[in-house]
């Protein structure tokens, strides 16, 4: 049976719509002891596990040896006016955001793992062990690192890759949508915007609002206490951009959806029908989910992406969350895929899992990762230039400035778009 899709716009107001190895110093600040964090790691989104109160996560864990990288502290028992040490060196900019939630500003350190450690007021300290690695690449700190890019599913994927080919040719989406559903949708006041790449935490948020809502039984963007997308991203550790503020009873970053029996128009049957769903946005005063996609007016500073797609019967349940972060760099980012449908888009299932992708410099950086479950990747750039970029052993010179820029590998062969 055919099924409908109800699209909640976002709002833009308080109130919700509803459509190294080094020698570490010890801590022994008086005679409290603390439940401390007492396993680190140094994967891309750091590691650890958390007791009673602690740290239980960094992000990003890796940066410059010059400092000034941006990091999210996430744990528990944080109080206002504790201090964080990298290694031997405070921290700069610190703000207890909450009991669970610090941002900060990595001091100078040297080369390799350093313990993170956050000071309490009442000189207590909670310790994430090897919590952060200083990385000596590419004139003296480096110069990108790969990307919280989270694991989205097949659909999901084809959702993020739907939104690239719409923002790539805005004019071409809505000629394509009026063949196909006899509309007679005008692009043409929308600019070409880059692509966005596809984050971890904010598929956190996304996952965690769809999967609430279904269970709940609820539909909009607030949740019964009154939670909306804010606070939702600000429950992760995604560092959000100080425009988004702190209020977590606002939205200025989600489009959601909802299969049911009304709605006329608005299908839900796969991922290009969501899709089509909000860019025609039949019945939505300001078209806001279209203009999220496509990153129109105050939408266009949007780097980044996280994608839900849900299938909790007897609905299936679509959210997006669009932001970008305090440090708001580019991303190269891009997707290995077999084209079997033909039509220049990884569908679902068209993904290719574990492909090695290596970003590298002529100063001698380099780093490699491997795509994930659906094809997708993604590296964030720190330092603007000219790069190589390796997919499956196939290379081709990337210039990377201010804004993200895509390049997929389509059926063997590099494709930049």
């Amino acid at each position: 049976m055919k099924r409908t899709l109800l699209i909640a716009a976002l709002m833009i107001a308080v109130v919700p719509l509803s459509a190294c190895n080094n020698k570490r110093k010890s801590h022994n600040r008086g005679s409290s002891t603390t439940s401390a964090v007492t396993s680190g790691g140094n994967g891309n989104n750091g590691g650890g596990t958390i007791g009673v109160q602690g740290i239980s996560l960094v992000a990003p864990n890796t940066g410059s040896v010059l400092g000034g990288e941006a990091v999210t502290i996430m744990g528990s028992g944080f109080l206002t006016g504790s201090t964080v040490e990298f290694g031997f060196a405070q921290a700069a900019n610190v703000v207890v955001v909450s009991s669970t939630r610090i941002t900060c500003t990595t001091p100078p350190g040297s080369a390799g793992l350093v313990d993170v450690v956050v000071v309490l007021p009442t000189n207590q300290t909670l310790r994430l062990n090897n919590g952060f690695t200083y990385d000596p690449n590419g004139n003296g700190g480096p110069m990108a690192r790969v990307a919280d890019y989270g694991d989205p599913n097949g659909e999901e994927q084809e959702l993020v890759e739907l939104m690239q080919r719409a923002r790539r040719n805005p004019v071409a989406e809505a000629d394509r949508i009026n063949r196909t559903r006899g509309t007679t949708l005008d692009f043409s006041i929308y600019a070409v915007r880059p692509p966005l790449s596809h984050n971890g935490f904010l598929e956190e948020a996304a996952k965690f609002h769809g999967n609430d809502m279904a269970t709940r039984g609820f539909y909009g963007h607030a949740s019964p206490e009154g939670k909306n997308a804010n606070g939702r991203i600000l429950d992760t550790a995604y560092d959000l951009n100080d425009y988004f503020g702190n209020n977590p009873a606002i939205n200025l970053t989600e489009n959601i959806g909802k299969g049911t029996g009304a709605a006329p128009g608005n299908s839900l049957t796969n991922p290009q029908d969501v899709h089509d769903t909000f860019m025609i946005d039949l019945n939505v005063a300001g078209a806001k989910h279209r203009q999220m996609i496509l990153g129109h007016g105050q939408f266009s500073r949007y780097r980044e992406v996280g994608v839900a797609y849900l299938h909790r019967a007897p609905s299936d349940y679509v959210v997006q969350e669009f932001a970008f972060t305090k440090r708001d760099r580019p991303f190269l980012v891009g997707v290995a895929y077999n084209d079997r449908s033909g039509d220049g888009v990884c569908r679902a299932g068209e993904g290719r899992p574990g492909v090695t992708v290596t970003l590298s410099h002529a100063s001698g950086f380099s780093i490699s990762t491997q795509t994930k479950s659906a094809g997708g990747f993604a590296f964030e750039v720190f330092v603007p230039g000219v790069y190589t970029l390796t997919i499956d052993g196939r290379s081709t010179n990337v210039s990377i400035q201010g804004d993200n820029v895509k390049v997929d590998l389509r059926d063997g062969a590099i494709l930049a778009n």
